[in-house]
């Protein structure tokens, strides 16, 4: 006799609307009512228990699949729910996603089981649902304790774990950086940037200060070192680079020649601009420049350092009249003229002096509106 193996599955229909529903967190009741509403508004013939029904069933369905979004591979090599890939990803995705004021809010707390018990605190702050908030704290806990330790890409390794967009891991890696280096994102001066300007500053902070970190002019002996450095994870400062970066100050050795270039090149692009108001804004920009950059080497100095840019360098420059266009076109050629003066320093400080710029002029000019 001939033995078979048989499987027993269940074709798996999603509704998209009612999930969403369930991960932003409403009750059941409060989802038949939301459904039932539409629905009559096309079909008078439903009636709500009908609805009721259909909505349990989907919650029930979606709470047995969230242990499985948990670890999103394992809801991909799954038999018990037959399923298309898209909706596979599209269940991933809408679980995943988040809600940015949710999260500016979860920053400003370590995570923690304490911190957890507060969530009802951000529910009420932010206008979202306990339920989705407590889905999103866990989300960001869970990344985070899966990936702080893995050496490499760190948004290359959500996306290998999670299986998340390229958009979302890389959202994810930023507020996993954040957390791990424990930077201020809800200061007061700090209100008027929005979170999705903090995340690319910090994706930025990522690729040019992580431990990482290649410059593509770096010399060959410092390549070598940053090679023995490939288990490193980018959402690790590299505290090598920030110790260096104190050397910095021996640049103000040339503040009189980096002034005059700086201002005259700058005078000559924007006319209009009064070559005083020009020279005052390089004194600001250059002493509050070399001043947070002594500072790196300590941790409450990189915690407080978008507040830094802010405070010394930002609202300076906005009270001194700087439109966006104006300031990206003096911090460019800040840079330029920087780079050509420093070239002739030692080239370690050169170098170092390079990849700070990158970082800070990147934030600079996302974080100026």
């Amino acid at each position: 006799m001939t033995e078979l193996d048989v499987f027993v599955g269940s074709t798996f229909v999603m509704d998209e609307e009612i999930f969403q529903l369930w991960v932003d967190g409403h009750s059941v009741e409060t989802a038949t009512h939301i459904l039932f509403r539409r629905l009559k508004d096309f079909s008078p013939d439903y009636s709500k228990e009908v609805v009721l029904s259909y909505v349990l069933g989907q919650y029930r369905t979606y709470e047995m699949l969230e242990k499985l979004l948990w670890t999103p591979k394992k809801l991909v090599t799954q038999w018990a729910y037959q399923m298309t890939e898209q909706t596979k990803q599209c269940l991933i995705h809408k679980y995943y996603d988040l809600n940015l004021p949710v999260v500016r809010e979860i920053l400003n707390k370590k995570y923690s089981s304490r911190s957890r018990k507060d969530l009802d605190e951000i529910s009420e702050k932010t206008n979202v649902n306990l339920k989705s908030c407590r889905r999103q704290f866990d989300n960001l806990r869970r990344i985070q304790k899966c990936v702080e330790e893995l050496p490499g890409n760190t948004s290359d390794n959500i996306k290998n774990h999670f299986l998340l967009s390229d958009i979302l891991a890389n959202i994810y890696a930023a507020i996993t950086f954040i957390s791990v280096n424990r930077l201020e994102v809800s200061k007061r001066r700090l209100q008027c940037v929005s979170s999705q300007v903090l995340f690319n500053c910090a994706q930025g902070l990522m690729k040019h200060w992580g431990a990482g970190e290649m410059s593509k002019d770096a010399s060959e002996k410092n390549r070598m070192e940053i090679l023995e450095k490939e288990a490193d994870s980018d959402i690790d400062l590299d505290r090598d680079f920030l110790a260096d970066v104190c050397e910095i100050k021996l640049i103000t050795e040339r503040e009189k020649e980096f002034r005059t270039s700086v201002c005259a090149k700058v005078h000559k692009i924007i006319p209009e601009k009064p070559y005083q108001e020009i020279e005052s804004s390089f004194k600001i920009f250059f002493k509050s420049s070399v001043s947070i950059s002594s500072g790196l080497h300590r941790s409450r100095e990189v915690k407080s350092f978008f507040v830094d840019l802010t405070e010394k360098i930002i609202e300076p420059l906005k009270q001194a009249k700087w439109s966006k266009k104006d300031f990206l076109i003096f911090i460019e050629t800040y840079d330029d003229i920087g780079a050509h003066i420093v070239s002739r320093l030692d080239s370690r400080i050169c170098e170092t002096w390079k990849r700070y710029n990158k970082g800070i002029m990147l934030c600079l000019g996302f974080m100026y509106l």
